[in-house]
């Protein structure tokens, strides 16, 4: 391919932390926690996000569940 073939082209990658086998952190819930960490609000971060609020607190509940400690 020649590198007009390529113009547009973008790589993504994301991270995904298991614990144990089980999915702890996808990119929604690292962004959920960082705007939780920056709103200092799970409903102003879920709001950012167009999440449920619900949707917020479970995943965090989720996550404490699976690590055995509050994030």
């Amino acid at each position: 391919m020649s590198g007009e073939d390529m113009e547009g082209l973008e790589a993504r990658v994301y991270l995904v932390l298991e614990y144990r086998g089980r999915e702890v952190l996808n990119p929604e819930t690292a962004l959920l926690l960082k705007y939780i960490d920056e709103y200092g609000s799970i409903l102003l971060a879920a709001r950012a996000l167009s999440m449920p609020y619900s949707k917020a607190w479970e995943s965090i509940a989720r996550v404490e569940r699976l690590l055995g400690r509050r994030v």
